[in-house]
């Protein structure tokens, strides 16, 4: 059987529009030998008539399940007859620039990986008309030189909960990219080995980090490609992720619809009884894997339950939909948490709010805006320039050495999907050039 060398999954519901957007920037590729299975999971608003004409390519196919499935289920049957010796998990907000895979088979070709992952940046202020996003978008990071990782010592950080695991905090950490094959892809024997020691890759109530967490459970080695790939356009409305961080209503429609009870859900360990904020949810994920895996990582390490609880207390304060019963219930099981801490457990605990601000201020290695690059002499300043070409910005960060201020965007009007991407392209391009990096 010739097999591709990617196999993009896309699996999708009731988000028709984006759809061909996606496969629109996949079929631009300049790499060719790759496969994409749209999986429509759609009650109301299928697909399938606006992408039948990327159907006359025969890299592209669709399928629908039997019935209609929760998130953990779909992507499940998704990604049933992948042929690519690595898979990647899409979405609707994926969008790749020309010569991502291409790059990716490149470091294919050098390390041979059992896990590759890449950065990506976001348009911001994203808005869909007529079948057009546009948006906001000045380059967030830097390239530098691909990395190999050890799969068991990031899986391990995760334990130690020394930064939030989810939401909007997690973008400032490189390491949370490590194993995931959504936005990023997998060996397909890896894959076979967790579905023939697990029976399957993902489940709830987060598929995104189940899966990541056996992957680096069961793998070796793994790279990191030090260039953003992709632009990720988050719209509120559609965002899984973003409606759960804040409403508490929300998470409990999320917890039914995974097939999960809540009353279950929120009885279950680490902290019985307790059920609020991302950090929890994700933690609480990692728990219930070790009474499934027999070996690893996931098995011997135990959850950092002081980290645990300070970043509980914060997401907890942040939660929006709780009647004020409820608030005070989640609180009390805090405080009892922490009032039974051991001397050592208790002083981690006083030591978290420092922890947390070291990681804030230090941010991910890449970012352009954290006084990362002092060791290249580029100095910053305070004068903000807009409509400078991808190659100019390049230029003077990293020629001129100098570091304008971050501006919301590095145009002066909103731009197409297009041309973001266009210029996150350029610029790591042209910066690569400048910085020597291959």
């Amino acid at each position: 059987m010739n097999r591709p060398f990617i196999t993009i999954v896309l699996p999708t519901r009731d988000r028709s529009d984006f759809v061909p957007v996606v496969l629109k920037f996949l079929q631009n590729q300049i790499f060719v030998d790759f496969e994409v299975i749209i999986s429509d999971n759609g009650v109301s608003d299928l697909c399938l008539d606006k992408i039948k004409p990327f159907l006359t390519d025969t890299r592209f196919k669709y399928k629908r399940p039997p019935n209609p499935m929760n998130m953990t289920d779909h992507w499940n049957f998704a990604i049933q007859g992948a042929l690519g010796e690595y898979i990647s998990l899409f979405n609707e907000k994926f969008f790749l620039r020309n010569d991502a895979l291409q790059t990716i088979y490149d470091t294919f070709k050098e390390y041979t990986p059992d896990l590759i992952s890449w950065n990506y940046e976001w348009l911001g202020d994203p808005t869909f008309l007529n079948g057009d996003i546009t948006g906001d978008y000045h380059p967030t990071n830097a390239p530098v030189a691909t990395k190999t990782f050890t799969p068991s010592e990031s899986l391990a950080s995760y334990f130690d909960i020394k930064y939030p695991l989810s939401g909007y905090n997690v973008q400032d950490f490189l390491e949370s990219r490590y194993g995931r094959i959504y936005g990023g892809c997998v060996r397909r024997n890896v894959i076979e080995t967790v579905i023939r020691k697990y029976k399957k890759v993902f489940h709830p109530l987060s598929p995104d980090y189940t899966s990541q967490f056996l992957f680096l459970n069961e793998t070796k080695f793994g790279v990191h490609i030090g260039q953003s790939l992709m632009l990720h356009v988050v719209f509120a409305a559609i965002s899984n992720g973003m409606n759960t961080t804040n409403n508490f209503d929300r998470v409990k429609n999320f917890v039914s619809d995974s097939g999960l009870d809540i009353d279950d859900y929120k009885n279950g360990d680490p902290l019985p009884g307790f059920c609020i904020g991302s950090t929890y949810s994700i933690a609480r994920d990692l728990y219930l894997l070790k009474s499934i895996v027999f070996e690893g990582v996931i098995k011997e390490q135990q959850i950092n339950i002081p980290a645990l609880c300070f970043y509980a207390n914060k997401e907890l304060a942040q939660m929006g939909g709780l009647s004020p019963s409820e608030r005070a219930q989640q609180q009390a099981i805090l405080d009892r948490t922490i009032a039974n801490f051991s001397q050592e457990q208790e002083k981690f605990f006083q030591q978290m709010p420092q922890i947390a601000q070291v990681k804030k201020q230090n941010r991910w290695p890449e970012y352009l805006y954290a006084s990362n690059f002092e060791h290249l002499d580029v100095r910053k300043s305070h004068q903000v320039l807009l409509d400078l070409s991808a190659k100019e910005l390049a230029a003077m960060h990293w020629c001129e050495k100098v570091m304008p201020p971050k501006h919301k965007s590095i145009f002066s009007e909103r731009v197409t999907l297009e041309q973001a991407v266009d210029y996150l392209y350029d610029y790591n391009k042209y910066s690569c050039k400048f910085l020597g990096i291959k």
